[in-house]
């Protein structure tokens, strides 16, 4: 009868450890995914935030007229010789719907787009939150109410602009995530 026990005892033991090793095992797998998820997240928003912070530092840059001609929340459009050939280019960032970016199960993400000079698309990243914050030289939030009218617009002398955006598929039933922030204080304006 001892001998029986001492079997199953020890099957028992033998039962708990597989099911730990197999917990630790899927743990580890968890976090190595979200980790090269995380990873890939980061480099794609890396390029992204390089154009717009580049761009976004050349606002009026040997513009002779009006620098802004949309500055809105969700969008803005502007001029700057981005090229340095002696002609301004307009360049416009704007913000799509979540219904026309159909290809990933993340239902909150949208396209945000650049286009220079009115030519569809420039280029395009798919972003959750895109937010632009307009600040007078006296580091005052401005408006958006106001920022219609071309007078208002004239005072925007920095802008920040939030970024967050999230993988296109869930990890462990959440959606990892990236954001950046950042407030850019053109010379030109």
């Amino acid at each position: 009868m001892s001998y029986w026990l001492d079997f199953l005892g020890s099957f028992f033991v033998g039962a708990i450890a597989i099911l730990i090793l197999t917990n630790v095992n899927i743990s580890v797998s968890s976090a190595a995914s979200e980790n090269l998820y995380s990873g890939v997240m980061q480099r794609n928003i890396t390029g992204a935030v390089d154009l717009i912070e580049h761009d976004l530092y050349k606002i009026g840059y040997r513009v002779t007229g009006d620098s802004f001609s949309i500055a809105d929340s969700t969008e803005i459009k502007f001029f700057s010789d981005i090229n340095n050939d002696g002609t301004a280019e307009e360049l416009h960032y704007f913000c799509g719907v979540t219904t026309d970016l159909t290809a990933t199960y993340n239902p909150n993400d949208y396209l945000l787009t650049r286009e220079k000079n009115m030519q569809k698309p420039g280029a395009s990243i798919p972003v959750v939150d895109f937010k632009l914050t307009y600040f007078d030289s006296l580091g005052q939030k401005l408006d958006y109410g106001l920022l219609t009218n071309q007078s208002e617009m004239n005072k925007i002398k920095s802008v920040r602009v939030r970024l967050h955006c999230e993988t296109a598929d869930k990890i462990d039933d959440h959606y990892e995530a990236v954001e950046w922030e950042k407030t850019v204080t053109p010379k030109n304006i």
